[in-house]
């Protein structure tokens, strides 16, 4: 199934300026209440193809509450945006408590009130009119965690060395690891662009060039490659012993747009020149 993701910085300003242009966009986040501790809700998008037709946004919602403070409550739903009526329906909501299914099968909606915050309202669950979540973002790397954890770890690649194909699955790693420690999904859109385009100043010409050469075909293209069919790069992941972390970092939602974000953004810098890191895992 293909994932298709807007350009993320587009998506990211949009996030952070209510998302005008594409309403949906406003919804992708982590949210909390906070008069009530412990009640957080998580919205990815995510992309189904139908036939005949364009890919319509699907939203995976992950909402756990903890009330009393020693039973947590979670919630789980996957809605559609109703552009007519500005909101994610869902009808398939599930409570889980103690482990166990209490009810299944309400329908309800999120939908953004004046002051930007996320209102819940569930056909069954009377405890959603209490509830009044507003955005929260992960901080954004700093310009120095963007030049050395990620700038110098892709500008350490060498083309044509022995083992480049395994050097190369490692990077893809790292930077994976990278983009899915610090949130980047849910990283606020300025000031993520801000600093890295000041982690790349931080960089020497020599290293600026030795990124570009690798960027590419080096981590981009073999990632994106690895994210569509991971099957097909399974091997040389695991002969560079990180298979099994690519199998999990490659299967979750959270990287794949964190590291989509990460990608994109780094394109949109516009200093990279096409890469020439050629044949990266063979």
């Amino acid at each position: 199934m293909k994932h298709v993701f807007v350009t993320v910085l587009a998506l990211l300003l949009a996030m952070s300026a209510a998302a005008e242009s594409n309403p949906t966009d406003a919804f992708t986040g982590r949210w909390r209440d906070a008069e009530n501790p412990g009640a957080e809700m998580k919205i990815l998008p995510e992309y189904q193809e139908e036939e005949g037709a364009e890919e319509l946004a699907l939203y995976p919602i992950d909402f756990t509450w903890n009330p009393t403070g020693d039973r947590p409550v979670v919630w789980t739903m996957t809605a559609r945006y109703n552009g007519k009526k500005q909101r994610l329906e869902y009808a398939d909501g599930t409570k889980i408590e103690d482990g166990r299914i209490a009810f299944s099968g309400t329908k309800g909606y999120l939908k953004l009130n004046g002051e930007g915050k996320l209102v819940w309202m569930d056909s069954r669950e009377s405890a959603s009119l209490k509830l009044a979540f507003a955005r929260e973002y992960a901080p954004a790397p700093t310009a120095e965690e963007f030049a050395d954890g990620y700038f110098r770890v892709v500008a350490g690649l060498e083309r044509g060395s022995a083992g480049a194909a395994l050097k190369a699955a490692k990077t893809i790693a790292q930077v994976l690891q990278f983009a899915e420690a610090r949130e980047l999904w849910n990283a606020d859109g300025e000031a993520m662009q801000r600093n890295l385009e000041a982690g790349w100043e931080m960089l020497t010409p020599d290293e600026q060039a030795r990124f570009d050469a690798a960027f590419d075909s080096g981590v981009s293209d073999p990632a994106d490659e690895a994210f569509e069919d991971y099957g097909a790069l399974r091997k040389v992941f695991k002969d560079a012993g990180v298979g099994d972390e690519m199998a999990r970092l490659t299967s979750s939602p959270e990287v794949r747009l964190s590291w989509e974000f990460l990608s994109s953004a780094t394109l949109n810098m516009g200093n990279l020149d096409d890469g020439v890191y050629e044949d990266a895992l063979g």
